[in-house]
């Protein structure tokens, strides 16, 4: 998994020079966003987190819940720990009741899976706006979108459309095994039998997510003049003057928000001048 999503930082189109660029839908002020630095490892740490999630779920699924039986284990004379060793596992689960009645391990799973498709529909919602007409901050190639099939002038980044939408499979394999386990009582039940389904159809989710995603990534190029261009009505320069004028001011970060600071200089815009020129 870790391989598949580092491809998503490895796109050419990523590295690109400093731009300012949107937060929350609206122009910004915060540092110049270096795409290569910010943005893209904002996804590297995501990714590594999801990773090391997993990771820490293997720890926990690595005990042998064979021999355990219906609940009670067996009269049998069988060697647990050769069994357990033999399988690849670290050792057998300490109780039987322990291993028939419960599937938090796959709940753990499950779980670390609806984290990662939760991060990666965040960033398909992010590059279907911005591969749109409207925001036009990133370009998709020709192979990793496709025309209307009624309007031949668009380009659809359908590839992140179809990640977006997929996330809500992962997720609802959770909440299915969930549900399933949340009102059982003591040992097994048969309940239980539904524990695969979920979990089979997630990791197939998943690894089609992380495929397409890190396919789209390598195929998309930064728009850095779009980028710049979308700013100005913003008045992007409002926050580094606050900034200055707590600085070397001395006036409260309250008082330098009051409207009347700011009303003026937005008019004629001295804001957008002065903040290319402050020093602190």
């Amino acid at each position: 998994m870790k391989g598949r999503n580092e491809r998503l930082i490895q796109n050419k189109g990523l590295r690109t020079d400093y731009s300012r660029v949107p937060t929350g839908m609206q122009d910004s002020d915060g540092p110049l966003l270096s795409v290569n630095f910010r943005y893209t490892f904002e996804k590297k740490w995501k990714i590594e987190r999801d990773a090391g999630r997993l990771i820490d779920c293997r720890a926990r699924m690595k005990f042998s819940p064979l021999g355990a039986c219906a609940l009670a284990g067996t009269g049998l004379p069988i060697d647990r720990f050769m069994t357990s060793d033999a399988l690849g596992f670290t050792a057998p689960m300490r109780n039987s009741i322990d291993a028939v009645s419960d599937r938090d391990f796959l709940l753990e799973f499950l779980s670390a899976n609806a984290i990662t498709a939760v991060h990666l529909s965040r960033l398909g919602e992010e590059w279907v706006l911005w591969a749109s007409e409207e925001f036009g901050f990133i370009t998709p190639s020709d192979s990793v979108s496709t025309g209307s099939s009624i309007m031949p002038q668009k380009k659809n980044p359908d590839p992140m459309e179809l990640v977006r939408g997929k996330s809500g499979r992962v997720i609802g394999g959770l909440v299915t095994l969930l549900t399933a386990c949340k009102g059982l009582p003591h040992a097994y039940n048969r309940d239980l039998q539904e524990d695969e389904e979920p979990v089979f159809d997630s990791v197939r989710a998943i690894l089609g997510m992380l495929e397409v995603s890190a396919e789209f990534a390598m195929n998309i190029t930064f728009n850095r003049e779009r980028i710049q261009k979308s700013l100005p009505a913003g008045f992007p320069g409002a926050t580094t003057l606050a900034d200055y004028l707590v600085k070397k001011v001395k006036v409260g970060l309250r008082w330098s928000h009051v409207k009347d600071v700011f009303g003026g200089l937005k008019m004629n815009g001295y804001c957008r001048m002065i903040s290319r020129h402050i020093e602190f």
